[in-house]
């Protein structure tokens, strides 16, 4: 999971969205031990709300990758 969320910061998404469960945790942890990714990470606890997400995307005119 950690080499995911490297290689999206490599990438150059800067805003992170989870919503911690038991399918997500290793992507959650991963993105909890990233100092960059810890500065821009909201965490939503329902996957619904994770459409976050895509409207943050689209307010800033940057791409959902």
């Amino acid at each position: 999971a950690a080499s995911v969320i490297d290689e999206l910061v490599r990438q150059g998404v800067d805003r992170f969205v989870i919503a911690p469960g038991a399918r997500s945790a290793p992507l959650a942890l991963a993105c909890a031990r990233d100092p960059h990714v810890r500065r821009n990470l909201r965490v939503v606890h329902d996957e619904r709300a994770a459409a976050h997400a895509l409207a943050s995307a689209l307010a800033t005119l940057k791409g959902v990758r």
